[in-house]
């Protein structure tokens, strides 16, 4: 990502040096960008509550059970008879390997999901930042997703004006 970053600020200066105008960049920050607009919040909100749903789950076929099965294992440790330790400790090993398949199985729908959420989210925000950067006559924008723009003129970061076009579109 950095030696990205990198190559571009090269070839940006390089341009700029053989250009006749200067190259204009524009930023979009997703962070802000999803935090501040309606249209993120309730894409994050579509997400939040696809993986509660899974953790509900799990919580339901692994979670309460497992919790069950040692409860009866506490409880025939004190009791002296000891018949029921076998199909217990049977119980217990099932369980665990049930639930760690169905952990694995959740977390790929939920890696799924995120991408899938991501793509429609980036191709949107790419369309938009796209008519904004046309509007303003930007040759580049770039998105920040891990980071934070200490100072940028209106000019630069776009990302208010992404959010209101993500607002007016239906």
């Amino acid at each position: 990502m950095r030696f990205l970053l990198i190559l571009i600020l090269i070839l940006l200066t390089q341009g700029a040096c053989t250009r006749e105008r200067p190259v204009t960049i524009g930023v979009v920050n997703m962070k802000v960008l999803m935090d501040k607009s309606v249209w993120g919040r309730k894409h994050q909100k579509i997400i939040q509550d696809a993986l509660a749903q899974r953790e509900k789950l799990w919580e339901k076929k692994c979670g309460t059970p497992i919790k069950e099965v040692t409860l009866k294992l506490k409880a025939l440790e004190k009791s002296p008879d000891k018949t029921a330790l076998p199909s217990l400790l049977e119980t217990q090993k099932r369980l665990g390997r049930m639930c760690y398949a169905l952990k694995g199985q959740y977390q790929r729908e939920v890696e799924q999901i995120n991408e899938e959420y991501a793509g429609r989210i980036l191709k949107k925000v790419k369309e938009t930042a796209s008519l904004i950067a046309r509007n303003l006559k930007l040759d580049l924008v770039v998105t920040l997703f891990r980071g934070v723009v200490l100072y940028a003129s209106e000019r630069v970061d776009i990302t208010e004006k992404v959010v209101i076009g993500l607002e007016e579109e239906p």
